[in-house]
């Protein structure tokens, strides 16, 4: 600007107007001045010009959501390396189900099918009868005849299970020898004898379980106990016309885990052993099973003690005859 184009100064040497005095009414603007400002302002009813502002939606989480994109990778990046890895937490055990369906189940995810059985091969000791009081009776009668102490009832138990020849031989204690083995046998054999029914029972709901399967499916008893007594016993509990195929300890060449037990009974009832069920309470009834390639249910009211138990975790355990009745009953 020219020095002739100045504005001259107020008066008083004040370049701007003064500023209006408070409570004083503010200078009169020009007209179109007025209009362009008057036109600015928003209505007072009705929809406003411009939406209000909503918040945005939360994309991420954490402190970094709100800086940029590119900031944030570079910065996730670092704090992941510096991040301490956790171990992965331990799996808890799953609850093992009471339900009969629920049973059925992990029978069939184990590869027992109740629909394929086509027969059942039964224990005898610890699985349908409770036989612990009359076994103790004739050991000790036996070790009485040869001038030894009587053992406990929980010691006999223990050595129930492998025939009459091994718990002879386990009563007697070190190594007997063959000739005083034999007599000792012969000597129990007939204490036994005398006692087998004296306080032996079926175990509750076993007369209703066999009772219900002699119409559905082929019986067969396996068991390692003589089979003199075995078939006293069975005749005793009216039994005797249930089961087709009768195998003891001393049928055969061989006695259980030997194969050639259930092999013979599902020759005799012409099935393949894959369609024999085999059950009983103790680790020597799962090992025949296995070895012949017959399933197996384990019994959890039988003579097997906890360590024998614990071993078979792996097989299909019914707690009760109630639960077993449910599996044969689909």
């Amino acid at each position: 600007m020219a020095a002739g184009d100045r504005r001259p100064a107020a008066a008083g040497g004040q370049r701007h107007p003064a500023r209006p005095r408070p409570g004083a009414a503010p200078p009169a603007l020009p007209a179109a001045h007025r209009v362009d400002r008057l036109g600015a302002r928003p209505p007072r009813r009705g929809a406003r010009l411009r939406p209000p502002l909503r918040p945005r939606a939360r994309r991420g989480r954490g402190p970094l959501r709100s800086l940029r994109r590119h900031v944030r990778q570079r910065l996730d990046a670092r704090l992941r390396r510096r991040r301490t890895r956790r171990r992965p937490a331990a799996a808890r055990p799953r609850r093992r189900s009471r339900h009969p369906a629920a049973d059925a189940r992990r029978v069939r995810e184990r590869g027992v099918n109740p629909a394929q059985i086509a027969a059942i091969a039964f224990d005898l000791d610890g699985t349908l009868v409770d036989s612990r009081y009359d076994l103790a009776e004739a050991v000790n009668r036996m070790r009485a005849d040869f001038r030894l102490a009587p053992l406990p009832l929980p010691e006999v138990v223990a050595m129930v299970g492998r025939g009459a020849r091994q718990l002879v031989t386990r009563a007697l204690g070190d190594d007997p020898g063959e000739e005083r083995l034999d007599g000792a046998l012969a000597v129990f054999l007939a204490h036994y004898d005398a006692v087998a029914t004296d306080a032996t029972l079926p175990y509750p709901g076993i007369s209703a379980l066999l009772a219900e399967q002699v119409g559905r499916r082929r019986l067969a008893l396996a068991t390692n106990k003589p089979e003199g007594p075995t078939r006293r016993i069975l005749e005793h509990f009216g039994w005797d016309g249930l089961f087709e195929v009768v195998i003891g300890g001393d049928t055969l060449a061989g006695r259980k885990p030997d194969p050639i037990v259930l092999r013979t009974i599902a020759e005799r009832l012409e099935l393949p052993t894959g369609q024999v069920l085999m059950v009983g309470d103790s680790r020597i009834d799962a090992a025949a099973a296995r070895a012949a390639g017959a399933p197996f249910v384990f019994v959890e009211w039988g003579f097997a003690t906890p360590e024998e138990s614990a071993e078979l975790a792996g097989e299909w355990r019914a707690r009760d005859s109630a639960a077993l009745r449910s599996f044969l009953a689909r």
